[in-house]
């Protein structure tokens, strides 16, 4: 969506530039909070589980760095 957005304005010759960003799963306080969720409120639960066990958060500062880098 972000390519056809981009050639939409390429076309157009606005002179704006389209980034996509995909951080992943972030460990934030929300996460946090969905792990101590039970599985009858929310039924992923076991999926952000092993997202945090098996160390697949993002730290959200290196994130943002990142993200400042990049513009």
């Amino acid at each position: 969506m972000s390519r056809a957005i981009q050639k939409e304005q390429d076309l157009r010759g606005t002179g704006v530039r389209v980034q996509t960003i995909s951080p992943g799963v972030l460990d934030t306080g929300m996460q946090e909070q969905i792990r101590g969720t039970d599985n009858r409120q929310f039924s992923e639960v076991d999926k952000f589980v092993a997202f945090h066990t098996e160390d697949k958060l993002a730290d959200p500062v290196e994130v943002a760095r990142k993200i400042l880098a990049s513009l």
